[in-house]
């Protein structure tokens, strides 16, 4: 059983500055890949990657993993319509993953990877996501969702039997 639950970060103005201006960066890079996936009319995944990973990571000064979600980003963009180039929303949202994103549930604590280096943020969720005591069983989705799997009690003795 998998439990969707929103959370609701709440940062310090200087973590707020810092995951905006990440945020607008990855959506950047993303505008800077899909202009040369365009003009090379390659729309792949991996072959976009071969042509824009290294040049983009140096330009934008992201890390690794955030550099391939940019670039999942911009391929899965372009499975919808090929013929028009594509231009991300500099708020627009960046899939995150346990390797960008992760959680210290008994301290409602996320971490999470910004241009200024991890931060770490508490948050607040409902009763549903107070609940999940199992942090491996936690699975980022987006900016502010996270996915867990078999967090109640109930569901743990469900899988038990």
């Amino acid at each position: 059983m998998k439990l969707t639950v929103q959370l609701k970060l709440q940062p310090t103005p200087i973590q707020a500055s810092s995951l905006k201006r990440t945020l607008e960066t990855a959506n950047a890079a993303c505008d800077y890949i899909s202009q040369v996936a365009f003009s090379t009319q390659t729309f792949r995944q991996f072959p976009i990657h071969r042509l824009t990973y290294q040049a983009a990571r140096e330009t934008f000064r992201l890390a690794t993993q955030l550099t391939v979600r940019c670039i999942a980003k911009v391929a899965d963009a372009y499975k919808l319509d090929r013929k028009v180039q594509r231009t991300f929303q500099p708020h627009g949202a960046i899939a995150y993953d346990e390797r960008i994103l992760s959680f210290a549930l008994p301290d409602s604590l996320v971490s999470i990877w910004t241009l200024d280096g991890r931060q770490a943020i508490p948050f607040v969720c409902g009763e549903r996501g107070a609940n999940c005591s199992n942090t491996s069983a936690v699975k980022p989705i987006w900016y502010s969702l996270a996915e867990a799997g078999t967090c109640s009690r109930r569901a743990k003795s469900r899988r038990q039997t």
